[in-house]
Order: C-alpha cells, then structure tokens, then sequence
C-alpha cells in the first residue's frame, strides 16, 4: 500500500522530467527533504504543532520548513490522505521554489479531486499572498515607524517643557527641554533616580504620595510643586504625569514639569495689584462703575460707593437697577446717552439725579466709550461723585457773596449819610439854636414869629431827617436795656391799630417763652411802626397783618442756610401781610436809604432803612420773604438774654437854670461856637473860646484858676477832644467836661468818650436842652 502511493506521487509530479534534474534537485533536497517528510509525517499522523528547525543553506529549503511551520495548523486534514500530498509536493516545492527567488506572483495552480490537496494549494497560495502582504505592510510600518519616531521627537523637541519617562521612579528618557528647565541635559539625567529633581528625600516621598495613588484609578494628574535646579535654585513647576499603558504598572509614566516660577511671580504680582485695586476702587467715596449704553442700560460693575452715593444697600442691590432709574428727567439720560455716542467720552459732566427715596442730589460724571473690534460700543466706564453738598456751598456762597456786596454797599451808604449827617447837624444846629434866640426877641411880632416857627418847624424835621439817616447807618447813639419784646408788641398794639387804618385786620400771636433782649426800647418802637406803615401801604384795598413772635435757636445748619447769623438762642419777630408782594429786583434794594417804589412826595426812603439799621445795631438779622401777589413776611432776629426786661421809666428834664460860672468852649466850627457863646452868655455864663484842641490847651493853660467846665467838640483839627481834656486832667482833675458832637456813634465810641462815662450832647439840640444839660453838670 505505502509503494503504491509513492508511485503514484512520482508519476504525478515528476512526470516529464529527466534524471539529471531530479538528481540536482533531490541533491540540494538532500539536507532537508527527509526532515520536511518526517514533518509531514507527523503531520498526517494528527500533529498540527509539529515544527522543524528553519535554518538551511539552501534558501528553498529554508522556505520550504517555514511553510511548513506555518501552515502545520491548517492542514490537520491531510492524515488520511499524505500519500496523495507527497504525489503533488513536487508543484509546491516549485512554486516555493520561485517564491525563494523573490517571484511572489508564483500561485499553485493545479487541481486536485482530493479536499486536503485543494486545501493545501488554498493555504499555500495564501500564504505566499500573505508573506506579499506581510512584506509590504512590513515595509509601510517600517516607514510609519521612523516617521512616527521622527514626529515623537520632534514633538519633544518642540515642548518647551521638561518631559521625562519613569519607570520605577527611575528615568528612561529626556527631552533637550530639561536643560533649560533643571539645568541637566537629557543624558546626565538618564537612569538616574527622580530624586534629583526634588530639594529633600521628604519633598521626594510627597510627590510620590500626591501623584502614584491618584494614576492607579485615572490616566493624568496634575499638581504644583517645588523642585531644584542643578545649581541648588528653586524652581516652582507644574507637574503633569500620564500612565503610558492601559493602567499603571512598574509605575510607567510620562512626567511633563513646567517652569511657573515665572508667571506664579507674575500672577501674585497681578492678584496684590487687583487686590490693591479692588481695595482701592471699593474703599474710594466716589462711585466707579461699567454700564451698557442703551437707552436704560444695565450696570456690569458697581463699587460699594455708587450703592452709599444713592442710597442703596448693598452692590447687589443697585447691580438690579437700570441706569435710568437714577435720574430725576428721563430727558437728561437721553441727553447724556446722545452726547457719550456722539463723542466717545463725557468729562465732569454735571447731572441732576435721585436717589432710592427720590431724594434729589447732584453727581458730576467722567466717562468714556469702551469700542468693539467691529467699531460697536462694548460698555461705559464711568466714576461719579456725589457734588451736592458743593453746590449747595457754591450756592450758600453765591448768596453769601450777594450778601456781602449788599452788605459793603449798605456800610459805604451808611458812611456816607453819616459823614453828611455830621455837617448837616453843625448847620441845624447854628439853624435851630438862632432861629429860637430869634423868637424869644421878636415875640411881640405876631407875623414875623410865624416866620421863625416855619423855619424852626422845618429845621427840626431836618434833624429827624439826618437822625433817620444815622439809625440807618447804625452810628446813632443808643441806650439798650432789657426789654420783653412780647410786653413791648402789646404796648404797641392801640398805635400800630391806628396806624394801618380800619380796613386792616392786625393780629398778635406771641410767644408763650418770655422774650428778653437788650435793646433800645424806643428804637424797636420805631421798627414797629415803620414796619406796620410800609404793610399799610403794602394793603391799600385792606388786608390782614399779623405780628407774630417766636423762640429760636440758630444753628450751624441755620447759618449755613440762610447765610447770615451766630449760633444761640433769639427772638424772632414777624410781620407778615397779605399785600401786593415785593419782585425780586425790589428785594435786593428794599433797605436802601432813599429807594422807595412810593410816587414822589409820598416818601423819603429811610423807613425800612432805619429797620434795618437798628436791628443791626441791636446785633440782629433781618430777612424779607415775599413774592409777587403772595404778600411779604419781615423776620427780624434779635439775641436773647437771661436778664430781666426793666419797667420804663418816664424822662424828667431838668428845668432851665442861668449861672455865672466860666466856660471854655472848644468848637471848630464858628456858626456853632458862636451860638453856643450867645445862648451861654444870655443865661449869665462868662464864655472863652477856643478854635482847635491845641489853642484850647493854650487858653486852658492862661484861664485854669477861674475856669468852671469844658465844652469840647469831640473831633478838632490838631488834637481831637479827648485828648485835650486827657492834657487838662493832668493840671485840674476836677474839672467837669462835656462833650458834643455832630459825628456818629462809633467815632465817638473810638474816643473813649461813652465808655468812661463822659457827658454828652448830640448836635442838634436846642437852647433849652443844651442849657439844662449844662447846668445839670455844674450841679453835679
């Protein structure tokens, strides 16, 4: 049986050829062949795994073990039918032959009616196929790798940062980057221990601890750390590790060390400089803040001070509010919102807005236009402060400054009707004086006293003229004592009735609080009546007055408000009408002396003048509050005292005396000491005169035994007379001295004459007083 099928093979595979070809061939074989058929044997005796050792020097031989080996499992079917196979080897060993040779085109291409032979050939033909294949993708993967190493360290290359591959903490590789991070290059660091990088064996077993436990259940980790430089320097890295399997295993990994050192320098610069910012935005009293532009908008940022300027609890609070809603006239966010397009910026713009409570304040703005790439407006950064305590002062200073103004040009007019008061008064008096020597002498003469009391009548109202005019300039002298201003107003009431007439309703409210003030109680009278003529005149179809009083205690928010004042208590007057009002241009000029809104012939001017003079005489204020058919309201302000008001006391003059005692008369002006003379001499005085202060020290000094009194003009040419009677005193202390003078209060004052008690007699006067007085002194 077993001839039988070697016969059959050698017919079928050999046929056609002669011996000496199957002597070469069975002679190169020779090596091999009985181990390829022992293999094959095996083979058909059930052993797939069966292999044999490859190495030949024939390269078919070689070829031929290998297909062999690689084809042993898929022809486990060929134990029944090796006889067959061994028939047709001889096409295989050809073709394997020729694949040897480099001919991978080369297919067994014969037919068999034996399964194992047709699988053989399939196997055989797919496998020189694959071997082809093999080759080439071999050659592609081959190409793929170098192209992927090349990529790979090229990448490397390209990260500016230290990568370096562990395994057992232990490196296997670098990149060049580790030099400029640690200062070692890559071959100083391979097979060296991680522990180099790290400062102490401790910051060693720490970042093992932070990294290993977390990559054995994820693939990346990454933490911030401090390693060490070659040269013993710090360096603060970001350290990156990746597992480089499936999972960690002999603790494989890639380790990426950033140097932060840097930017960490940076970042905390930058965060102490936001802080400082933050700080700086959020401890400022002006408000900084970021807002759309639209027509509402919307605010991105706010700090804590747009929140206190209006109102608002908190940041939060006003981040939920449309700019819109600050401003009192939605006109002038529309305004501001058109300007800041149109320009890009506002600088101190001043707006009127409102707080949360609608209290209405004034901020100033600076903002400007923040532009997108495409020219479109981003946002609106602005700062706004809070200026209305600043136009309230630049407003309380405006009125101020208006007041001072009235008040200079009431002081320069005040001077002036004092300086004109002091040369009137010389010239009434001479008027006054001889105008009654000249009745007393003429008193038969019926008509030509008529004359004389004409000309006095006409004098007299001359001084009150010229007393008017130094009430308003505050220099006329007065006598203050405690008045009760409420009993004063009840004394007043039957005469200020009939001054308003009939067809005006007057009433009293007072103060229920005792209103004590030191003032001349016939000045304040003086201020009552004018006030109630000037509201008669106010009401000529009838009307209401009502004079009312009242407890107050002035302020620095009151001062500050009104413009005028000194903190403590005061009485408040008021005169209140429901005339025809007063305009404004009328209000700034309503004191002066003359101004009057009167037809000519109807009055002088001084009235309220006189008012206002002697409430500041007496240390007080006045205001006027009135408006056009709405009636005026006079406030007067006067300083309270403690003291008790004093009972009036009614004046007793002296009955005229004559008397024989000598007099030296010192005037410089000669219409005056000449009537002095006259009016002295005809009451039996013995009368020596004197020009100036320094000729009356001469005469003084020729007639001090036998002089009795002085009358010293208080301003003279050379020495005033203060200073004449100082120089007296010295030779004769009990001389008795009286002073007069046309001058106003306060330069009489500025002599020292009022403070030491001295006599004194205000020109004009008449005979008769100024007899009285003089007589009065010499009785002393």
């Amino acid at each position: 049986m077993e001839e039988n099928k070697t016969e059959k093979i050698k017919n079928s595979h050999f046929a056609g050829r002669n011996d000496k070809e199957l002597k070469n061939i069975y002679m190169e074989m020779a090596l091999g062949i009985s181990e390829v058929f022992e293999a094959l044997k095996k083979i058909s005796a059930g052993d797939p795994y069966i292999r044999i050792d490859e190495t030949s020097s024939v390269e078919l031989i070689s070829q031929l073990k290998h297909m062999i080996n690689l084809t042993a499992e898929n022809i486990g079917e060929i134990v029944d039918q090796s006889h067959e196979f061994a028939m047709v080897i001889a096409e295989h060993f050809d073709v394997l032959l020729k694949v040897s040779s480099g001919d991978l085109n080369a297919r067994v291409s014969g037919n068999s009616s034996v399964e194992l032979l047709e699988s053989l050939k399939k196997v055989t033909n797919e496998m020189i196929e694959s071997i082809s294949r093999a080759l080439n993708e071999q050659k592609i993967a081959e190409e793929s790798l170098r192209e992927i190493e090349a990529l790979e360290f090229s990448i490397l290359s390209a990260i500016p940062h230290a990568v370096i591959g562990l395994r057992e903490r232990k490196i296997i590789f670098a990149n060049e980057a580790v030099k400029s991070v640690f200062g070692w290059t890559p071959e100083e660091l391979i097979d060296k221990s991680t522990r180099v990088l790290y400062r102490s064996d401790k910051e060693y077993e720490e970042i093992g601890r932070c990294f290993y436990p977390v990559l054995e259940t994820q693939r990346t980790h990454t933490e911030e750390f401090t390693c060490r430089h070659k040269d013993g320097s710090d360096i603060l890295c970001r350290v990156s590790a990746s597992v480089t399997g499936k999972k960690l295993e002999k603790k494989k990994i890639v380790v990426i060390y950033e140097d932060i050192s840097a930017r960490k320098t940076a970042e905390n610069a930058l965060i102490e400089s936001e802080e400082k910012y933050r700080s700086l935005i959020e401890n400022l009293n002006i408000g900084v803040y970021r807002s759309t532009a639209g027509d509402h908008g919307c605010f991105l940022q706010a700090n804590p001070a747009m929140s206190k300027i209006f109102g608002y609890e908190s940041v939060d609070e006003i981040m939920k509010i449309h700019p819109s809603d600050l401003y009192q006239n939605p006109v002038e966010r529309k305004r501001f919102i058109e300007k800041i397009h149109k320009d890009g910026y506002v600088k101190d713009e001043e707006l009127k807005l409102q707080k949360k409570d609608r209290t209405p304040i004034f901020c100033s703005v600076t903002a400007k236009v923040q532009y997108s790439e495409n020219g479109g407006i981003k946002w609106i950064d602005g700062v706004m402060e809070d200026i209305t305590e600043r136009k309230r002062a630049e407003e309380d200073r405006g009125k101020l400054e208006a007041q001072l103004l009235q008040a200079q040009k009431m002081e320069a007019i005040g001077q002036l009707a004092g300086g004109i008061a002091h040369d009137f008064n010389n010239l009434l008096t001479a008027v006054i004086g001889y105008g009654n020597l000249l009745k007393s002498e003429i008193s038969a003469d019926a008509r030509l006293t008529s004359y004389i009391t004409q000309i006095l009548s006409a004098a007299e109202r001359a001084a009150t003229l010229t007393n008017d005019l130094l009430t308003f300039s505050r220099k006329q002298i007065i006598n203050p004592r405690p008045v009760d201003l409420n009993k004063l107003i009840k004394e007043m009431h039957k005469l200020l009735s009939r001054i308003i007439g009939e067809d005006i309703e007057l009433s009293t409210v007072l103060s229920d609080k005792e209103l004590n003030t030191m003032a001349d109680s016939a000045q304040i009278d003086q201020v009552l009546m004018n006030l109630a003529t000037n509201a008669r005149d106010a009401m000529p179809k009838g009307g209401n007055l009502i004079i009312s009083t009242d407890y107050i205690q002035l302020d620095n928010e009151f001062i500050s408000a009104h413009g005028y004042g000194k903190p403590g208590p005061y009485a408040v007057l008021s005169f209140e009408d429901t005339g025809t009002g007063i305009d404004e241009n009328t209000k700034k000029r309503i004191f002066e002396p003359f101004f009057t809104t009167k037809d000519v012939g109807k009055g002088t001017g001084l009235g309220l003048a006189m008012v206002y003079g002697i409430i500041k005489q007496h240390n007080g204020y006045i205001n006027l509050y009135s408006e056009p058919g709405r009636g005026a309201t006079f406030k007067l302000y006067l300083p309270l005292i403690e003291s008790k008001a004093e009972d009036k006391q009614p004046e007793v003059y002296p009955p005229e005396k004559t008397g024989t005692e000598t007099i030296l008369i010192c005037e410089d002006d000669l219409h005056v000491r000449s009537l002095m003379k006259e009016i002295l001499e005809k009451a039996g005085y013995e009368i020596i005169e004197a020009e100036d202060g320094e000729d009356s020290i001469r005469i003084f000094n020729q007639h001090k035994d036998r002089l009795h009194l002085l009358i010293l003009d208080v301003v003279m040419p050379k020495k005033n007379g203060k200073e004449v009677y100082d120089e007296i005193k010295k030779e004769k202390p009990n001389i008795r001295v009286v002073f007069v003078s046309g001058y106003s209060a306060d330069i009489i004052h500025k002599k020292g004459i009022m403070e030491e008690g001295m006599e004194f007699i205000s020109k004009p006067i008449s005979p008769g007083d100024f007899l009285a007085k003089i007589r009065e002194v010499l009785d002393t």
